[in-house]
């Protein structure tokens, strides 16, 4: 079954402890910075829709809604992602 002047190289790979559980580390990151950015526009989304849905003359909403929900996002709700992207993330860990 070969053929002659054919040669397959194969190379083989042994990572370390250390590597492992820097590839887990990366994994686990990676599921949190993308459920944190998921939150975070979830949270501005609602928070636009809720200014828009209150506001008394709707004429006068425009871009600064979304705008002034950005900002009061960032500053008063990172902590809750962050918090509620945690625990997404630790459980997608576990499946």
């Amino acid at each position: 079954d070969t053929i002659p002047g054919l040669f397959i190289s194969v190379r083989y790979f042994v990572f370390s402890d250390f590597i492992k559980q820097c590839g887990w580390f990366m994994l686990f990151c990676f599921f949190w910075s993308g459920q944190f950015i998921i939150a975070m526009g979830e949270i501005i989304f609602a928070m636009s829709i809720s200014k828009w849905y209150f506001a008394r003359d709707k004429k006068k909403i425009g871009s600064s809604a979304v705008i002034s929900s950005i900002a009061t996002s960032i500053w008063y709700h990172t902590g809750t992602a962050a918090f509620g992207s945690l625990i997404i993330a630790i459980i997608q860990m576990i499946r």
